[in-house]
């Protein structure tokens, strides 16, 4: 208890672990399976599943966003024109090379 020991093992295959200690192997490790402290008699408590209530959400909003966008277009040629505020998004590129 209370010492160092060095578990050599190859990181894409945990299936085998060798313990080191001071450079001596001393075995491979034995996994400890950790899980819940029940009684080996008990019942396992399952809850009652959930009731369905016939409600889809995605569905709803589906139809929401589509009645959101219904008749919109990209319109392609308006991209190409100034964004209205009168500046020209080339004459900015134009700005920032120096020119």
């Amino acid at each position: 208890m209370g010492r160092k020991v060095e578990l050599i093992f190859d990181p894409f295959d945990l299936t085998r672990i060798e313990v080191r200690y001071q450079h001596r192997p001393f075995g491979t490790a034995v996994p400890l399976m950790i899980g819940r402290r029940t009684h080996p008699q008990a019942e396992r408590e399952l809850p009652p599943p959930a009731t369905p209530t016939g409600i889809n959400y995605l569905k709803l909003l589906a139809e929401q966003r589509d009645a959101e966008i219904a008749g919109h277009q990209i319109d392609y040629s308006t991209l190409a024109e100034p964004d209205g505020d009168g500046e020209d998004r080339s004459d900015i590129n134009r700005q920032e090379d120096g020119q």
